[in-house]
């Protein structure tokens, strides 16, 4: 009986039907293309497990199809993010010191390296008619 309750807790869940489809198409998969491959007089059971496995691959394709319509209505619920208070030690760590980008763009790279006159020139003249 404990066994029947656990199955039922687990298939109360999206993941828990998720994961259980799964298992059980690529189980059909595996013993279908077992018995296709090394026994030839159980060929036809193989060939029905092996059916069994892509219908439960569509069953999870659609499943997943209905999920996002409760995945809207959470993120509905949740917001966007503009009531969310920023975490004091965030905050605190922003004021003592500002955001500096990890590398500078290419642009400002090839300004510091050629010099920016040098570069309007190149620029201007790239833009000339021939």
């Amino acid at each position: 009986m404990a066994l029947l309750n656990g199955l039922a807790s687990a298939l109360e869940s999206y993941r828990g039907r998720d994961r259980l489809i799964r298992t059980l198409g690529y189980g059909c998969q595996l013993i279908g293309g077992v018995l296709v491959e090394q026994c030839p007089s159980r060929s036809e059971v193989g060939r029905r497990l092996l059916v069994v496995s892509a219908q439960l691959s569509h069953c999870r394709t659609v499943l997943r199809l209905f999920d996002d319509l409760a995945m809207f209505v959470y993120t509905k619920q949740y917001g966007l993010g503009a009531e969310v208070p920023v975490d004091n030690v965030e905050a605190k760590a922003e004021a003592a010191e500002p955001h500096r980008p990890l590398c500078k763009p290419a642009a400002q790279e090839q300004m510091e390296s050629r010099g920016s006159k040098d570069l309007v020139r190149s620029f201007n003249s790239a833009q000339q008619p021939g």
